[in-house]
């Protein structure tokens, strides 16, 4: 029985770090490391009714701002569209900060890559894909 508990003890403790809340630091990095950096106006925001996952469909459209980095060539006044899944946590959840569903009429930075394989752009920083950068801390 002791051994037991020897061998599943370190099994669920390294298990809860998987799901456990990153640090800024690598939020930070994700944000640096996106192809694409903007500032979008939401234009329209389309999540399709979704009743039996905590994970939610999001389609946005939303016009550039201010191109801040952009792989894609992309310029101010553009359209673009993101699609990507925002998932509605359990009450007391630790655990990656999941990508929020946008406001329309809103302004956001967004840290994005482009989907050749989809034609859309995507979150590049996951949570903190539409927040300010994140700043360094020393």
């Amino acid at each position: 029985m002791k051994r037991r508990i020897e061998i599943l003890l370190p099994i669920l403790l390294l298990g809860g770090l998987l799901f456990a809340e990153m640090s800024p630091e690598v939020y930070r990095q994700l944000q640096q490391e996106a192809q694409e950096y903007f500032i979008i106006k939401v234009e329209m925001v389309h999540t399709p009714l979704w009743i039996f996952s905590r994970d939610k469909p999001v389609e946005v459209t939303a016009r550039i701002l201010q191109v801040l980095r952009s792989g894609k060539g992309a310029k101010e006044q553009d359209s673009i569209e993101i699609h990507y899944q925002s998932y509605k946590p359990k009450r007391g959840w630790v655990g990656p900060r999941p990508v929020p569903v946008l406001a329309k009429g809103e302004d956001y930075h967004a840290f994005l890559a482009w989907s050749d394989e989809d034609g859309y752009f995507v979150p590049a920083a996951r949570g903190y894909s539409f927040d300010p950068p994140v700043p360094e801390f020393r």
